[in-house]
């Protein structure tokens, strides 16, 4: 009877003969003294797939040594004697090594659902530290091959990396998954609770997110996040983004202090503090801006993005209304917006984002010099 249940709940091993109900890859970057953490992780997770006869891989990124250099990627499966080594060899770059360990666990190990989890450290949304961080646009594109095979999305993508979530990334990456687990500021090691999820969400993929993102990471400051992202709903976020952008940029000289007292008061992300939250800015301009299109638009953004989010814990500092844990690249003091941002970035134009930025970096700048910027602000400042 025992035997027949776990059968019909699809939590038998896949050499017991049942399809499992979740296949889980872990690709843990033991870089930058993350080796003991990505042991922890490895460890927690094969107790979990023993206990509920998961499909588990591991694929991890190590240093080749200090004479060698270079870095190493190993794919090991586990079965019941333990872990077994599948692959080993050079990787040269990140994100095409992690898409092939993708496509040949998920082809080796299939289960009715997928779950990718990538833990290690976590650049900022512009920075160029290439050893580390990975660009969300080249990762999407190295997911591709897995999800071509399967013909649909990975059902959940575990971003277990700082500054990972923020509404750029997010957009780059819905094709890969159904559901994006990301923080947008610091992961605190070992990292999330990835084992402790699975345990309770069955073969639920929405609640699998839900779970993760709610359970957090033990410590915790302000810069401690979680968020679980629905990827069907992203468009209508990125398509309110686009028309509350059209409109700020219309209407700066009027609303453009309200925007400066909205961005103030919104919660900071990123190693620069360069993410606003994005609920916070929404609901900011929904209360404070002095045009009611503006303030319509703000308003719709809150709902919509909220409607995004499957589940989301936030660390210590308060439970501020409106916290989303999805971030905007909005900096804290107005600054040229690099070209990066919109050369290696498709939201920043499909959402016209980019638009606003300038718009309010020529608003803040015809403030400082006392005149108008002709044909950029118009009347009224």
């Amino acid at each position: 009877m025992v035997v027949l249940a776990a059968a019909a709940a699809g939590l038998l091993p896949a050499g017991a003969g049942a399809q499992p109900q979740w296949s889980v890859l872990a690709c843990l970057d033991t870089r930058g003294g993350l080796g003991a953490a990505a042991d922890v992780v490895q460890q927690r997770l094969a107790t979990t797939s023993r206990r509920l006869g998961l499909a588990l891989a591991a694929y991890r990124l190590e240093e080749a040594g200090a004479t060698a250099g270079g870095l190493t990627g190993r794919l090991l499966f586990l079965d019941k004697h333990g872990w077994r080594e599948q692959q080993r060899g050079p990787v040269r770059r990140v994100e095409a090594a992690l898409g092939q360990a993708a496509t040949t666990a998920f082809r080796l190990q299939p289960g009715r659902h997928t779950l990718l989890m990538i833990v290690g450290h976590g650049a900022g949304l512009l920075e160029a530290d290439q050893a580390r961080g990975m660009e969300p646009a080249e990762l999407a594109r190295a997911l591709a091959g897995a999800v071509e095979r399967r013909g649909q999305p990975l059902d959940v993508l575990g971003l277990d990396t700082c500054f990972g979530g923020s509404i750029e990334k997010l957009w780059e990456l819905r094709p890969s998954a159904r559901f994006i687990v990301a923080s947008p500021g610091l992961v605190y090691s070992p990292g999330l609770q990835w084992a402790e999820a699975l345990e309770g969400a069955g073969g639920d993929p929405r609640e699998l997110a839900a779970q993760v993102a709610r359970r957090g990471m033990t410590g915790g400051t302000e810069q401690a996040a979680v968020v679980a992202v629905d990827g069907a709903a992203l468009p209508a976020v990125v398509a309110e983004v686009r028309t509350l952008s059209g409109l700020l940029a219309g209407s700066m000289a009027q609303c453009g202090n309200a925007v400066t007292l909205v961005r103030s008061q919104a919660r900071s992300w990123g190693r620069r503090e360069e993410l606003a939250d994005l609920g916070e800015l929404a609901a900011g301009l929904a209360a404070n801006a002095p045009d009611e299109a503006v303030r319509a638009s703000g308003e719709r953004l809150r709902q919509v993005l909220q409607a995004a989010i499957v589940g989301q814990w936030r660390g210590a500092g308060g439970e501020h209304a409106g916290v989303s844990g999805v971030g905007i690249y909005f900096p804290r003091t107005v600054e040229a917006t690099p070209p990066a941002y919109q050369q290696r970035l498709q939201f920043a134009t499909e959402s016209g984002w980019m638009s606003f930025l300038a718009a309010y970096g020529d608003w803040v700048t015809s403030r400082l010099v006392g005149k108008l910027i002709p044909g950029r602000i118009g009347a009224g400042t």
